[in-house]
C-alpha cells in the first residue's frame, strides 16, 4: 500500500513540475501560424461549404461603392470611383480581401475607355497628409475630364499596374460593374 501512494505521489508531483526552458516557437502561436514539426499534422476536412468555394468566388463589397477591379487570383483589386457631376475619377489599390489599402510606388495609372466613347486618362499618384501617403507610396490615384462627366456606364483598360512586386496589364473591367461578376 505504501509503494502505490509513494508511486501515485511521485506521478502527480512529476505532472504537476513546470519547466524554465522557453516554450517552442509554435505553442505561443495560433494554429494556422504554427511553425511545421516532424510529427504528423492534421488535414483539415472539407465540409459542403467549403466544396461550394471551390466553385464559386466569394464576393467583395467596395467600401466607397465604386467598382471592383480584380488583380490576379485575388491578389489585390482596384476600386473605381467616379464622380459624374466633376468628371473626377479615382482608384484606390486595396488587398486580396478589399479589406486594406495597399501603398505602389507607381506615380500614374493610364487608363483607357473603350466605350462609349474613346478616353485616355492618366491618374496621377494623390498625396496625404493625413494617412502620411505621398508619391511613390500611395493607394490613391486620380485625375479630373471633362470626358467623364455625366458618365454613367464605359468599358475601360487598366494600361498597367504593380502591385508588390507584379505587374498587371491590360486588365479589362465594365464600370459600374468591375470584372469580378
Amino acid at each position: 500500500m505504501n509503494k502505490k501512494i509513494a508511486l501515485l505521489f511521485f506521478l502527480v508531483f512529476a505532472f504537476s513540475c513546470g519547466t524554465n526552458e522557453p516554450l517552442a516557437d509554435n505553442q505561443n502561436k495560433p494554429e494556422t501560424e504554427a511553425t511545421p514539426t516532424a510529427t504528423a499534422t492534421a488535414t483539415p476536412t472539407p465540409t459542403a461549404s467549403s466544396e461550394k468555394e471551390k466553385g464559386h468566388k466569394h464576393e467583395h463589397t467596395a467600401p466607397r461603392g465604386g467598382a471592383l477591379v480584380g488583380l490576379g487570383e485575388e491578389f489585390a483589386h482596384l476600386e473605381i470611383v467616379l464622380d459624374e457631376k466633376t468628371g473626377k475619377i479615382t482608384a484606390y489599390v486595396l488587398d486580396g480581401e478589399v479589406e486594406k489599402s495597399i501603398q505602389i510606388a507607381q506615380e500614374t495609372i493610364e487608363i483607357e475607355i473603350e466605350k462609349p466613347k474613346k478616353v485616355s486618362l492618366e491618374l496621377a499618384a494623390v498625396e496625404n497628409a493625413l494617412t502620411g501617403e505621398k508619391k511613390g507610396a500611395t493607394s490613391e490615384f486620380s485625375t479630373e475630364s471633362d470626358e467623364l462627366k455625366e458618365l454613367k456606364d464605359f468599358d475601360a483598360i487598366i494600361k498597367s499596374v504593380k502591385v508588390k512586386g507584379k505587374e498587371f496589364t491590360e486588365e479589362k473591367f465594365n464600370f459600374p460593374k468591375g470584372n469580378e461578376h
